[in-house]
């Protein structure tokens, strides 16, 4: 029954940010993580939430790389 529904707005919206998200990580190398890449979608005019980026990387599996301790 729902699976011949258009997607919802929402959807349309995290797909598309979730794209950026995807350009931002890979211009830093993956170093990137959520606070830094809210940073730059700021700059850029998008403004999304700490929760929502943190869900849309961790549903395409990005994580930032963290320091190394010596």
């Amino acid at each position: 029954k729902f699976k011949s529904r258009l997607p919802s707005l929402r959807d349309r919206h995290d797909q598309q940010m979730g794209e950026l998200i995807l350009v931002e990580f890979e211009s830093g190398r993956g170093l990137y993580g959520k606070r830094r890449i809210q940073s730059r979608l700021r700059r850029q005019g998008s403004r999304l939430g700490l929760a929502r980026i943190a869900r849309l990387m961790r549903e395409r599996g990005l994580s930032a790389m963290r320091k190394r301790r010596f």
